[in-house]
């Protein structure tokens, strides 16, 4: 999540949408722009719009009053859930390798997930099957943080929860990303389109997920489906 520095738009980060490429783009902005449109990151990356109102009620002195546009990006659920994937196995290949930090669990944990997420492959992940979910438990089952990011699905919770109560909120789907290039330039800030964190190359969503699987991510983001348009 960011906010500009001049207030105007505020930015909700939902995570595998293409949120990055946002962010990426606000920090490199020129320095005819950047006085006024700097981002300043609120919290962690990915805060949702009630993460906000909360820590900002808790934190009194905090002093930051709400933008004046909020904006987000979606994306297909099924695509969304085949680049999480994807995007876990490259990331914990490259810490293990140390191309980048550890970042809040041993490198034993990041081989031993790797590990998994290949052998037991995307359908067995993307349903969250309780084979999946008891063999990610036994890397370190003694671990009450690990047991919690294990059986909680963190950044792959529905989209909606990201944003729900917010209020005067601009939505723009990843697949027309296009349109938000455009919409930040009309509100001023000259960004320039870019596009970065791929995970490589991958077929369609229908080419990896069984229909079974398709059926069940279906069911989990079902609001998601409907509120934003998208078909199965």
């Amino acid at each position: 999540m960011f906010i500009t520095k001049n207030n105007r738009l505020g930015f909700i980060h939902i995570p595998k949408t293409g949120g990055t490429s946002i962010e990426v783009a606000m920090r490199n902005l020129g320095p005819e722009s950047k006085h006024t449109w700097k981002a300043v990151s609120v919290f962690s990356a990915h805060s949702s719009y009630n993460d906000w109102i909360q820590k900002t009620q808790q934190l009194k002195y905090y002093g930051r009053v709400p933008p004046l546009k909020w904006f987000t990006l979606v994306r297909h659920p099924m695509a969304r859930m085949q680049s999480y994937y994807y995007y876990q196995i490259k990331y914990d290949k490259m810490r293990v390798s140390g191309e980048i930090p550890l970042k809040t669990w041993p490198k034993e944990h990041f081989e031993k997930r790797i590990e998994i997420y290949e052998r037991m492959g995307i359908n067995h992940v993307a349903q969250w099957s309780e084979e999946f979910v008891a063999e990610m438990t036994a890397i370190a089952p003694d671990n009450r943080y690990w047991w919690k990011h294990v059986n909680h699905r963190g950044i792959q919770k529905p989209q909606n929860l990201w944003i729900a109560d917010c209020p005067n909120i601009k939505i723009f789907k990843l697949e027309n990303i296009d349109q938000c290039w455009q919409w930040l330039h009309k509100q001023g800030a000259l960004v320039e389109a870019t596009h970065v964190k791929s995970s490589g190359s991958k077929p369609h969503w229908s080419k990896d997920f069984t229909q079974e699987t398709q059926s069940k991510i279906f069911d989990y983001y079902k609001q998601d489906f409907e509120q934003f348009g998208y078909k199965p």
